[in-house]
């Protein structure tokens, strides 16, 4: 049985490929963590016997490949308290709880095959760049720096310039009709100059001049890329900022033999047998890894380079099922 772990509201990566697994009806489950967090649903974690009972199957015994999408989410405690910080508390404390529950569900359910492998599911971004590095690709040059002087002398010893990003995930933060979130910005010298003395530790790069930006998706050894091209003169650095610009253009793309075997070499070091990759080409023809997200959106690009990436995944989760 194929054990699809996602959320429980439609997401846009694993819907279509449950819908490739109802066609091939392949037999599988879906679960997230308000089925483990419900009040309604009926299952047993047996410690002492080490089993796993839900809706009345052992997943121990059923379960042969684990499609580990999107599971461990911020879960949201409907709790009946004027107190908003008790109430803050509480979601805290549960959410931890559950986060240790699910944890060990997965421990117990370790030896299945899995996509990606459970513990490879939130590589460090800097541990990404570290190991691009130690396989061979170009990384851009990075650090950490927490204070201005740093900042102004990693800036003089580069000629492009700086940008900065966040080292892992950034939300977004809704102020009454507003929006917020962090993209990746140039590090202007007019916001170099009003940066403070000291600040939170922040990741900066060294700017790449760009030619394009590539997609590639890998799944067991094989790859789906399709590059971006944009003609206008934007001066934006992140991709997102210019993707549904009319002068972006997708079109599928094939990565050299070099490429993909430092890329295959990267995720074998990572223990990645999926993930959504961005890569660049220089103008100086040199291509740069950036980072690697092991459960990364890949519709748009499947829908545009006509690839049927659900459907492979699909398959191969068929196929491990076997």
């Amino acid at each position: 049985m194929i054990l699809v772990l996602s959320y429980k509201k439609f997401e846009q990566g694993t819907d279509p490929v449950v819908d490739w697994l109802i066609h091939y009806n392949a037999d599988f489950m879906r679960v997230s963590v308000d089925d483990i967090a419900s009040v309604q649903q009926n299952y047993t974690v047996d410690i002492y016997n080490d089993d796993i009972i839900y809706k009345g199957k052992s997943l121990k015994d059923k379960v042969k490949v684990i499609w580990n999408r999107r599971v461990l989410v911020d879960f949201q405690i409907k709790a009946e308290l004027e107190n908003l910080s008790a109430k803050a508390q509480l979601r805290g404390e549960a959410n931890q709880e559950l986060r240790h529950l699910t944890e060990f569900i997965a421990e117990s359910l370790i030896d299945k095959k899995w996509l990606p492998p459970f513990k490879s599911r939130n590589i460090n971004k800097l541990d990404q760049l570290r190991s691009a590095k130690n396989s061979g690709l170009n990384v851009p040059r990075s650090k950490v720096l927490n204070n201005k002087a740093d900042v102004i002398s990693f800036n003089n010893e580069l000629d492009g310039g700086l940008i900065t990003k966040p080292i892992d995930f950034c939300g977004y933060y809704t102020h009454e009709a507003d929006t917020y979130t962090i993209f990746t910005n140039e590090l202007t010298p007019e916001r170099m100059a009003d940066l403070p003395n000291f600040f939170f530790p922040t990741l900066f790069q060294e700017k790449i001049e760009v030619e394009y930006e590539i997609r590639v998706f890998y799944l067991d050894g094989e790859f789906d890329s399709i590059v971006t091209v944009n003609k206008s003169l934007t001066k934006d650095v992140d991709k997102k900022l210019y993707s549904a610009d009319s002068n972006s253009h997708q079109v599928p793309y094939n990565l050299s033999s070099l490429l993909k075997d430092q890329l295959t070499g990267l995720m074998q070091s990572l223990n990645l047998n999926i993930g959504s990759i961005d890569v660049m080409k220089s103008k100086n023809g040199r291509f740069y890894f950036l980072e690697v997200n092991p459960v990364g959106q890949y519709l748009s690009e499947s829908c545009t380079g006509n690839f049927f990436t659900e459907k492979k995944i699909a398959e191969w989760l068929i196929k491990s099922d076997k």
